[in-house]
């Protein structure tokens, strides 16, 4: 039995314009008389492939780097990731005991403007804890090739 129906569409001078619209009022019938919520969400840009490439082959990398050097040992760039969201993109979570434990939140679903913040801070923790200032992805970087 179906439970959820989910279309695209867009607002044009508030009004709904949804998408395949023949299409979602069809579905309806599958629901047959029953109540229902009606939620509409704006979309946002996810982040880009640009800064996902900042992030994955340089802050990541780096990021990686200092660990494995201060821990002494090789890690993947899942656990790199793993750890530096621990540090700067997280929910806490208060137990019953009053202890608090940090969990890490997901970035796949950032936007542009999200995954940015994150980045920052990621970039600030870095520097804090590190001692070591990332480049902007704006900020040329010189390469010596012999």
């Amino acid at each position: 039995m179906t439970k959820e129906i989910t279309t695209l569409g867009h607002i044009d001078n508030g009004i709904l314009k949804i998408h395949k619209r023949k299409d979602f009022l069809d579905a309806l019938h599958l629901l047959n008389d029953c109540r229902v919520m009606v939620i509409v969400r704006k979309i946002y840009r996810q982040r880009s492939n640009l800064q996902s490439g900042y992030y994955w082959g340089y802050v990541n990398e780096e990021y990686r780097a200092l660990i494995e050097d201060r821990i002494g040992k090789k890690i993947s760039k899942e656990a790199a990731h793993f750890l530096l969201c621990l540090e700067v993109n997280y929910e806490e979570l208060i137990l019953p005991t009053g202890e608090i434990k940090r969990i890490p939140m997901d970035t796949h679903t950032l936007t542009t403007v999200l995954f940015e913040e994150f980045l920052q801070r990621a970039r600030d923790y870095i520097e804090d804890e590190f001692d070591k200032k990332l480049a902007l992805p704006n900020e040329q970087q010189q390469l010596n090739i012999e």
